[in-house]
């Protein structure tokens, strides 16, 4: 068995049967069994929760939440767009960082995608 925790940024209810019956609670843990945890672990609403968590890099997701401006839902999309790195944030221009998030936030302007990418350069030492 293997302890999973729910992480959805949304405000859906979200049910999986082989989990447990009623709606998941964010943040929450639960135990399954190790072919039920790949399934879930490959999709980005759920982390892996036990010793090895310790010994991992941080998550894409808390990675990119460092940027100002980035809040969970946002760097969910992003990672789920292929944008995993502060040094993919701004690597792309905003047209690419755009399409990658595919209409999921539609008052995103350019400006703050901007802003964003000279935020990460400032968190890796790019500029000063």
């Amino acid at each position: 068995m293997v302890k999973v925790r729910f992480v959805y940024a949304g405000n859906h209810l979200i049910t999986v049967p082989a989990v447990q019956a009623a709606p998941l609670v964010n943040g929450a843990e639960y135990e399954v069994s190790e072919s039920l945890a790949g399934i879930l672990l490959s999709r980005d609403m759920w982390e892996r929760v036990g010793p090895e968590e310790k010994d991992t890099a941080p998550s894409p997701v808390s990675v990119l939440m460092q940027v100002k401006g980035v809040g969970e839902k946002t760097a969910r999309a992003l990672v789920r767009g292929g944008i995993s790195t502060l040094e993919e944030l701004t690597r792309l221009n905003v047209a690419e960082i755009d399409a990658k998030m595919d209409g999921t936030f539609n008052y995103i302007t350019g400006t703050q995608i901007e802003d964003w990418q000279r935020q990460a350069r400032l968190l890796i030492g790019e500029i000063e």
